[in-house]
């Protein structure tokens, strides 16, 4: 990782038990790269939460090369099931790179011919800074 992630208090003590109940449809690399993210991570109360940081039910803008058009996804807690279109589970590789990132951040994603960028064009939401942080 290039630099520390910044969560909320909030969205770190809830995430902690997933990383310990973590169940068979989510690889073990997925669960060590999302403990890693939580051990390294600069905690912040909801309230002082910068506006730019993705945090969970963040709504975020990403935009790629080999895209179109601008992608709007939702980060979602694993029982949330990311069963909606545009919404994406943390304990999925994008789901783990968007948490806790600043807009602007850039991330490769896959590998072969799947590889490709993925920018952190804005955030369209993010519950702190809406004062809907107790979701």
């Amino acid at each position: 990782m290039s630099s520390k992630p910044t969560l909320s208090t909030v969205d770190f003590s809830r995430l902690m038990p997933l990383v310990a109940a973590s169940g068979p449809r989510v690889t073990q690399t997925l669960v060590d790269k999302l403990d890693e993210k939580l051990a390294n991570a600069t905690l912040v109360e909801p309230a002082m939460m910068l506006p730019d940081v993705v945090t969970m039910n963040s709504r975020v803008l990403l935009s790629s090369p080999a895209w179109e058009e601008p992608r709007e996804y939702r980060l979602v807690y694993p029982r949330q099931g990311a069963s909606e279109a545009g919404e994406v589970s943390v304990l999925s590789a994008l789901g783990t790179e968007l948490l806790g990132a600043h807009a602007g951040a850039r991330f490769a994603l896959g590998s072969g011919p799947s590889f490709r960028f993925v920018d952190l064009a804005a955030l369209t939401y993010q519950p702190e800074a809406a004062g809907d942080w107790e979701l």
